[in-house]
């Protein structure tokens, strides 16, 4: 360690004058002792300090020359000097192709405002986000993110917690089950979306174009790498090399190496749909069945607050910074098993005719309800409910408030005109 302290002060000393002076200036989250120009003394001791406080300096303030290697770094003057806030207004990446470390704009900054970046990653949580701050920058941050009621953090955080879920559920499903895989980077765009970090999703449709197009479907691999280019010429450049990678992709697909692994989603370049609204085309793009549950018996009027379980947010907006007014929405479903083994299971079809599991983290665990208060074909209804992901296991709903939650005799069939009808797969 001596040597390569020894060696990184001998390169700040063949700096001009002007150079070491502005290095000199940045932040040090490792203070030691005081120390004096190393050019005014010849107390080997002293000089000694001095090149561990460069070596401090550094370690506070470099930034990657790397994308995957965090650990390899350098000190970037103008880039060094912009603060930190976890809702980050810009973003900053090395671009191996021009050999600069950039800095863009991720939303609109007014004229005044400060320019911001993140110094952790998005899907770090509250406590290792300011653990890390502590420890390696000196600094408490009191951001709005760091700063919300506990509550409301350990929401985000879950969400958080989700996206990594979800992750290893795709790497399990993609060569097995594509559909439940597509499913998975689907949250997790929509989990970003929910979190306002947009731009951070570019990778998500980078990873839904590659196996759309290992399943032999151009239509929609073209769609998602022009997304994954939309989001990365934001956060990264237009000259970044995952920006000209997937515009590669989206001109050429077949060319990529995964391209007919399976014929199974068999499309065309040119077979995407047009004259779609935007929900129609989502639904088409993410390969969600077209919902079929309007009947003579429902009215688009009684259904406009009724959910299935991939209509369900998976962060409550209004903690995250979303719109102030808060908007109610129901999970109607009818229950095809129940389960009590530690707490109460009941597998439920939803509108969308998706089997699910509704797990009770109740106090009680269920208990809260009588036994003949659920049953097989009963309907259930879930106020405000949410996805929730477990790792290795299928998405569903985690109910932890029972008064948000009612169960009926009279199936949702009967009181939506909602065709329920399908064969039970069990997931217990």
């Amino acid at each position: 360690m001596r040597r390569a302290e020894d060696r990184f002060a001998g390169k700040l000393e063949a700096l001009s004058n002007d150079q070491r002076r502005a290095f000199l200036s940045l932040h040090n989250a490792y203070p030691c002792n005081d120390m004096e120009d190393s050019d005014k003394t010849k107390d080997a001791d002293k000089v000694k300090d001095a090149a561990e406080q460069y070596l401090d300096i550094f370690s506070t303030n470099a930034l990657p020359m790397c994308e995957d290697d965090q650990d390899n770094g350098s000190i970037f003057l103008m880039a060094c000097h912009i603060n930190h806030d976890c809702e980050s207004n810009a973003a900053h990446t090395w671009n191996a192709r021009i050999h600069r470390h950039t800095v863009h704009a991720i939303r609109d900054i007014d004229a005044g405002q400060e320019i911001t970046l993140s110094y952790v990653r998005l899907l770090a949580k509250r406590e290792a986000r300011q653990r890390r701050y502590t420890t390696c920058y000196g600094f408490t941050c009191r951001c709005r993110v760091c700063s919300l009621p506990d509550e409301q953090s350990k929401e985000r955080d879950r969400s958080l917690k989700q996206i990594v879920s979800l992750e290893d559920l795709f790497d399990a499903e993609c060569r097995t089950n594509p559909l439940d895989a597509l499913g998975y980077v689907h949250a997790q765009a929509r989990i970003y979306s929910e979190l306002g970090r947009e731009c951070e999703s570019a990778w998500v449709h980078a990873r839904a174009a590659t196996l759309t197009v290992a399943y032999g479907d151009l239509a929609r691999t073209r769609v998602f790498a022009e997304r994954a280019v939309t989001l990365w010429t934001i956060a990264c450049g237009s000259d970044h090399p995952q920006v000209i990678k997937y515009t590669n992709v989206a001109r050429s697909p077949t060319l990529e190496p995964q391209y007919g692994f399976s014929m199974k989603w068999k499309t065309a370049v040119g077979d995407a749909p047009q004259g779609l609204g935007p929900d129609d085309f989502e639904n088409w793009l993410w390969k969600r069945e077209t919902p079929k549950y309007l009947t003579p018996l429902a009215s688009p009027s009684s259904l406009a607050h009724i959910s299935g379980f991939f209509d369900l947010p998976f962060t409550r907006s209004l903690w995250i910074g979303g719109p102030s007014k808060k908007r109610h929405w129901c999970f109607l479903g009818q229950i095809l098993k129940v389960d009590y083994i530690d707490f109460l299971k009941l597998q439920v079809l939803d509108i969308h005719r998706k089997q699910l599991l509704l797990c009770f983290y109740t106090k009680g665990g269920g208990s809260e309800l009588a036994p003949e208060q659920y049953k097989t074909g009963y309907t259930v209804a879930v106020l405000d409910a949410l996805q929730h992901v477990v790792q290795f296991k299928p998405p569903g709903i985690r109910h932890r408030d029972p008064q948000m939650m009612k169960v009926n005799m009279p199936v949702a069939s009967q009181i939506l005109g909602i065709d329920f009808s399908v064969h039970t797969r069990a997931y217990f």
